[in-house]
């Protein structure tokens, strides 16, 4: 998990990342001349530039407890969303998606799923390492075929 921004002095230009899932909450607020940005809305608050202002938009997701992604509730404010590179230079701001959740449908039974997981088991549960005196990996092996304890 992470949110970062990055200052590329050689192209005069802030990139502005944020990890897969959000996890780590990141906030942008344009301004005339650039760009102000956190990772909490009262981070960028604490600059005058940026007016505690809530917009009505930003009253509804306030009341109906639903989030929008890429919107705070503050005027002028955006989150930069998931699996997403905002960049800031002279010509504006961009913003591309490097990475999306695909959703698909299950159409397997129990057992030709529990078939599938312990013949194909991912490499993050079949190889991972851990300091950990609770954790144990399972053996790094396809034939693997029992999570660890």
């Amino acid at each position: 998990m992470y949110a970062f921004a990055i200052w590329d002095s050689r192209r005069d230009r802030l990139v502005m990342i944020r990890d897969r899932m959000g996890i780590k909450p990141f906030y942008y607020h344009p301004t005339s001349d650039g760009v102000l940005f956190g990772s909490e809305p009262k981070a960028i608050l604490a600059n005058p530039l940026a007016r505690p202002k809530v917009t009505l938009d930003g009253l509804r997701e306030l009341f109906t407890m639903i989030k929008t992604p890429g919107h705070a509730i503050w005027d002028g404010m955006h989150e930069v969303e998931p699996g997403t590179v905002v960049t800031v230079d002279r010509s504006g701001l961009r913003r591309r998606v490097y990475w999306q959740l695909e959703t698909r449908p299950h159409t397997d039974d129990r057992d030709a799923t529990v078939a599938h997981v312990r013949t194909h088991p991912s490499s993050t549960t079949s190889c991972a390492a851990s300091s950990s005196p609770t954790y144990r990996a399972a053996p790094c092996s396809p034939a693997a075929s029992t999570p660890p304890p």
